[in-house]
């Protein structure tokens, strides 16, 4: 976390990022208010190899240690007495004591026996204090008869705190980044120390799994890492985690952030539609009508996937996370240049944005094309839809820098979005539907047109409807299918129109069997 956060602080002094809100748990928490107290990592890094020699106070969790202190004495395995000392003088020496004095606002996490929900330390609290009770690992680091018993490490609910910062006003503080550790291979269970490990790594590993699908997949660094949660003295060993593993997670870091700043033009947080004028998105779109949809060039396939997690079961992985709504459109500049596309959202009565979006468009050779995005309305016909649309719906203007020359191609424009509940009527049992509305820019029949519908197996069955008035298809065949797997516990279903008219638009009932 502090090799991430070093590489971090780099980008912050050539000032191309800028930290505006952090959140943590256990060890991420104490690395977030360190950095948010302004404490250089190359400080902190030196007082951790400073601190090797307090590692006595934190032994081997053997079952001999567990009867004789535990039960025995009925006092924890370890004691943080010396952790306590090493923060209370950093945070010191940077003028903080209380949460509310750090600079950069930190949510600290731990875990509450009582209410069996997260915790959030309060403002008031002494920060010493707070970051103990998120990394107070049960019988290790705490037991029942600390005065603050109630509250230990907050990875057993809570390990990747995403939806603290994924608020309403997300738009104002930028978007949410991700940084946890990769789960190491559980080898054996045999014996305390490796028992409660994989106790523990289970837990923490369990409810990041729900964090990470609340975010576009490329705002997580995930830290490579063999080290074991217990072995302290691995990692802040000069060939452990403070040496050349330090060095390749800060610069892997470092790579991690300049790419994500490339790609980070395509990017939507927050409701753009909401702080701009409606005349002036009109306008937008009636000059895209007028001026762009006249330029015809080739699109040779068209597909929409809907991975509809609000059919999930309470109680399933990623019940209660947003339906994932991604839309892919490959096309080919003809005889003009293509200066811009537009590309609406998903738009239904009872679905709603939630603020976060993710426009890509990729060249020839795989390469990233430069784009500005615009709001826009989308009155007079929809790009894309999971179902039919609504009168009116946000859209997007995708520009071109530069425009993409003539004759020149393939090109892939994607879209994934992030919106409660797709698929509104399906979860009520009732008829749905999966549509592509007319490809305007077309100028001639497109290859390929696939609907897509990625739903829990716990659902049952699904089956098609076609619609007459839209292209005709059938039911993907096995092979072509082949490309839409989803998550271990969904299944998707498939329709695909060959040689769609884009004047028309491209549509398949889906309802319950």
């Amino acid at each position: 976390m502090i090799a991430t956060l070093e590489a971090v602080e780099r980008l912050e002094k050539l000032q191309k990022i800028r930290v505006t809100r952090l959140a943590g748990t256990s060890a991420g928490a104490i690395a977030a208010c360190l950095f948010a107290a302004r404490i250089p990592m190359s400080t902190v890094k030196e007082a951790l190899r400073n601190f090797r020699s307090e590692l006595t106070s934190f032994p081997e969790p053997t079952l001999s240690a567990f009867v004789w202190n535990v039960l025995a004495k009925g006092r924890p395995l370890a004691s943080t007495s010396s952790l306590e000392a090493l923060l209370d003088r950093l945070f010191k020496d940077a003028k903080v004591d209380l949460v509310s004095s750090l600079p950069v606002p930190v949510t600290i996490v731990s875990a509450d026996l009582f209410t069996g929900k997260p915790h959030e330390a309060s403002e008031g609290d002494s920060l010493t204090t707070a970051l103990m009770d998120s990394c107070a690992i049960p019988f290790y680091f705490r037991l029942w008869s600390h005065a603050r018993g109630g509250h230990v490490d907050g990875g057993l609910c809570e390990n990747l705190p995403v939806e603290k910062l994924k608020t309403k006003d997300q738009d104002k503080y930028g978007p949410v980044i991700a940084v946890s550790f990769k789960r190491p291979r559980t080898v054996g269970v045999h014996g305390l120390k490796k028992y409660a490990s994989a106790l523990l790594d289970t837990a923490i590993y369990n409810s990041e799994e729900r964090s990470r699908h609340q975010l576009v997949p490329d705002s997580i660094f995930p830290i490579e890492t063999d080290i074991e949660t217990f072995n302290f003295e691995a990692a802040l060993s000069d060939t452990g985690g403070l040496g050349d593993a330090y060095t390749l997670t800060r610069n892997s870091a470092e790579v991690f952030f300049k790419t994500y700043l490339d790609n980070r033009e395509g990017t939507v947080i927050g409701d753009l539609w909401a702080a701009q004028s409606p005349d002036t998105m009109q306008k937008l779109a009636e000059i895209y009508q007028d001026q762009h949809i006249p330029s015809k060039h080739r699109v040779e396939r068209a597909t929409i996937v809907v991975q509809a997690n609000c059919l999930l079961q309470k109680g399933e992985v990623l019940a209660g996370v947003p339906d994932q709504v991604t839309y892919r459109r490959v096309f080919w500049a003809g005889k003009d240049p293509i200066y811009c596309q537009k590309i609406g959202l998903t738009s239904a009565s009872d679905s709603r944005f939630l603020g976060q979006a993710q426009v890509s468009v990729l060249g020839p050779r795989g390469q990233t094309i430069r784009t500005t995005i615009l709001p826009a309305a989308n009155v007079k016909s929809m790009d894309v839809l999971a179902p039919l649309p609504s009168t009116s719906a946000r859209a997007l203007l995708v520009f071109f820098h530069p425009p993409l020359p003539v004759a020149s191609g393939p090109y892939t424009l994607r879209l994934e979005e992030w919106v409660e509940n797709a698929m509104s009527k399906l979860k009520a049992r009732e008829r749905d539907d999966i549509y592509i509305s007319k490809l305007e820019r077309a100028g001639g029949p497109v290859d390929r047109v696939d609907l897509v519908l990625k739903a829990p197996i716990s659902y049952g069955e699904i089956k098609f409807l076609i619609d007459p008035d839209s292209n005709q298809g059938k039911k993907m065949e096995d092979g072509d299918a082949a490309e839409f797997g989803g998550p271990g516990h969904f299944r998707s279903f498939c329709w695909s129109c060959k040689n769609a008219d884009p004047a028309r638009p491209s549509r398949v009932y889906v309802e319950p069997d």
